[in-house]
């Protein structure tokens, strides 16, 4: 019997697991432009701004087919269960007339 508290812990790391390419694209192309600006001393917001959220949009264009798949997968092995995650618990109904 699966537990709710593992569908959760499959859920949450399968999120992080897919959002890591574009999170990754845009924490490299950030330390590269905060380097870039400190050693040019140029301080502009939209310098700092614009290249990571280009890197982040390209990553998830091309990694969007992956990511799909890994969710449709995920969630289709999770809706076909279904019947068997809402079944109650026996630890729910427990005997209390003794």
């Amino acid at each position: 019997m699966i537990d709710s508290t593992e569908i959760l812990k499959d859920i949450i790391s399968m999120t992080m697991y897919v959002s890591l390419p574009a999170l990754l694209a845009g924490l490299l192309v950030g330390v590269f432009m905060g380097v870039l600006q400190a050693t040019t001393q140029i301080q502009e917001a939209a310098l700092g701004f614009v290249p990571k959220l280009i890197a982040v949009l390209f990553t998830i264009y091309f990694t969007f087919n992956w990511s799909a798949e890994k969710l449709s997968t995920t969630s289709v092995k999770y809706y076909e269960n279904i019947s068997e995650y809402s079944k109650p618990q026996s630890y729910v109904f427990k005997n209390y007339n003794n």
